[in-house]
């Protein structure tokens, strides 16, 4: 039988090949290194290397095993080689940097490979990056931090592939050479290159400069007061690359809004996609409406503490208050309704989709414990809930597949609010195997405070009451702004 050309393989004038369909491997383990012995080669279309990589696959029958088993390139670099002040030898670092971005971290990135926008498919950050130096340079300092993150022989590297992007980016920015869409691009790159190195502070500071480009087009970290963006930045959005930007910033925005404590930094449906998209998206999956769901229940928290504060006046509460109930029940309604949209995707795909909707429900059931004290045990059954469907959720995505990438939320707030020891046990080995994987540190940020609140509650060191600590007092205690994205 005769294929025709794919168009990857035609646009990079590359042979188009199939490769013979082959058993199953039987056997499991939890070891990144033992089954990346164990699994076949990852086949990538239009992303060729020394080793001759095989046709692609799907993100069913990926696996980071699969990523890692390509992994000899940073064997095969010596840091003192490629560190240094000279121009040409950090180019020839920057190349290396890049190529380790291709083959291993772009993959770490994403929940799917068919919608993989930091590589492959519908690619955006790649091609922007070669129109633009300075997006360039932040790539290589991105990828750079991971791999110092899993070889400390880097550390130097990456710090200088940094220093060199966020001067460049500075200067850039200075002297206008930058559009709003590679502005924000190289923000947002910057923004997770803090998340994974860290995740406890300084990402938040990029994450505002992202919403003030969205509102003036003028890179502001000192932003405050929620609005959406202006209308001349959504018309200068428009592009493929431009709305999947807006949703990348969504995305951690909302998130951030929950270990913020707050209302997400921009408001609106800015982001949501058309009804003729229907791609997972690479970072939330297939949960979009879900994320829509939590940045409501954001706003409606942060709107009850408002009214609330002293100078808030007693008509603003008492309609604030009034509503609440209303507002919440349409959010839980919506939750309990939702239907995944989980034809032609893969089973660990749809159970992340499953994670999500349990762990906007938990959000939405602690604002509701937050304001409403009454309520609280009413609440307490319906958090226990879905703290254990998003356990048993967890069992249906196994370790080092392309959904895990962005389990942490989930999983994060299941154990926030779990009690079960058997549950604690569960949640506290996934986030110890995505670490493996993936080397994030805010993952080990996350499971740190989880660790604390855990081993303050099983003694009820709460206070003379010895009601139970909540993970923000945790991390309010710590000065900490969590990154769970």
């Amino acid at each position: 039988m005769t294929y025709p050309v794919c168009g990857h393989c035609s646009r990079l004038n590359l042979v188009c090949s199939r490769e013979v369909p082959r058993e199953l491997a039987s056997g499991s383990t939890t070891d990144p290194s033992a089954l990346a012995q164990a699994t076949s080669p990852l086949g990538i279309h239009g992303v060729g290397n020394s080793e001759g990589l095989e046709p692609a696959t799907t993100s069913a029958t990926i696996h980071l095993a699969n990523v890692l088993s390509h992994a000899k390139i940073w064997r095969t670099l010596d840091p003192s080689v490629i560190l240094g002040n000279n121009g040409s030898e950090l180019a020839a670092s920057r190349r290396a940097m890049l190529r380790y971005y291709i083959q291993i971290f772009a993959f770490m990135l994403t929940t799917n490979v068919e919608n993989n926008c930091f590589l492959t498919a519908l690619v955006v950050l790649l091609p922007m990056a070669f129109e633009s130096p300075a997006l360039m340079k932040a790539l290589a300092a991105w990828s750079s931090s991971h791999l110092s993150l899993r070889d400390q022989a880097f550390t130097d590297v990456a710090l200088q592939h940094r220093g060199s992007a966020l001067r460049n980016f500075k200067a850039a920015m200075e002297d206008g050479d930058l559009s709003t869409e590679m502005a924000l691009a190289a923000t947002l790159i910057f923004c997770s290159l803090d998340v994974i190195s860290d995740g406890t502070g300084s990402w938040y500071h990029h994450l505002r400069g992202g919403a003030a480009l969205l509102i003036s087009n003028q890179w502001d970290s000192s932003i405050t007061s929620p609005v959406s963006p202006s209308l001349k930045t959504m018309e200068q959005l428009q592009s493929y690359e431009g709305k999947w930007l807006m949703k990348n910033f969504a995305y951690h925005d909302i998130l951030a809004s929950i270990t913020m404590n707050t209302r997400p930094l921009l408001g609106g449906e800015y982001w949501i996609s058309s009804g003729e998209d229907s791609a997972a998206d690479p970072y939330f999956g297939l949960a979009e409406r879900i994320l829509y769901l939590i940045a409501k229940t954001s706003h409606l928290n942060a709107e009850m503490a408002e009214a609330k504060q002293p100078e808030a006046t007693p008509d603003a509460l008492a309609n604030t208050v009034a509503s609440f109930s209303s507002r919440a029940q349409v959010i839980e309604d919506e939750l309990r309704e939702w239907k995944c949209p989980s034809l032609g995707f893969s089973p660990p795909l749809v159970s992340l989709a499953q994670t999500y909707r349990s762990a906007a429900r938990i959000h939405l059931y602690r604002t509701i414990r937050a304001h409403v004290p009454d309520a609280a045990e009413h609440v307490h059954a319906k958090i226990q809930s879905q703290v254990k469907s998003i356990v048993e959720a967890v069992g249906n995505i196994p370790e080092g597949c392309l959904p895990e990438c962005t389990l942490l939320f989930p999983v994060f707030m299941a154990g926030g609010d779990a009690e079960d020891s058997d549950d604690i046990w569960v949640i506290r080995n996934k986030l110890e195997s995505m670490n493996r994987w993936r080397c994030f540190r805010n993952v080990e940020a996350a499971l740190d405070v989880l660790d604390e609140l855990w081993r303050l509650n099983a003694t009820r060191a709460g206070g003379e009451t010895g009601d139970r600590v909540d993970w923000l007092d945790v991390v309010k205690r710590r000065g900490w702004k969590l990154a769970i994205s």
